[in-house]
């Protein structure tokens, strides 16, 4: 039988290896992802691990994608609404952006009068808007 691995070897090493690129550095990103529905407050839960979204989400269904690092939450499954960082699986951790402290119940928390505060401190006035 007639050996063709020096012709095959210098083929690769004349013509193909040039085309080649270096590995990734990083491995291939992996992650999980589905529906997870947002509890009364204001938390969705995965693998015991709770993470905030905002507070105009309660009790609806949103979209959920993470990996060992990050935990990101998406309105369908393209607009990114909430992203963590992961909290250790298992151990009940909380991941409460600040934004949502004051909790999704309490006056002064809505999409509305959030709204209100962040145009009224984008103007220099007060009367602006009233």
């Amino acid at each position: 039988m007639y050996n063709t691995e020096p012709q095959v070897r210098r083929i690769f090493e004349e013509v193909e290896r040039q085309t080649h690129q270096p590995l990734p550095t990083e491995p291939f990103p992996f992650y999980h992802e589905g529906n997870r529905k947002v509890h009364r407050d204001g938390h969705v839960e995965v693998a015991k691990g709770y993470y905030s979204v905002p507070p105009e989400y309660l009790g609806r269904e949103v979209w959920v994608r993470w990996d060992s690092r990050l935990f990101r939450v998406f309105k369908g499954q393209v607009e990114q609404i909430a992203v963590h960082p992961r909290v250790a699986p298992g151990k009940g951790g909380r991941s409460t952006d600040s934004t949502y402290d004051s909790g999704p119940m309490k006056p002064g928390n809505s999409v509305e009068d959030k709204t209100l505060t962040i145009v009224r401190n984008s103007h220099d006035q007060e009367d602006v808007i009233t």
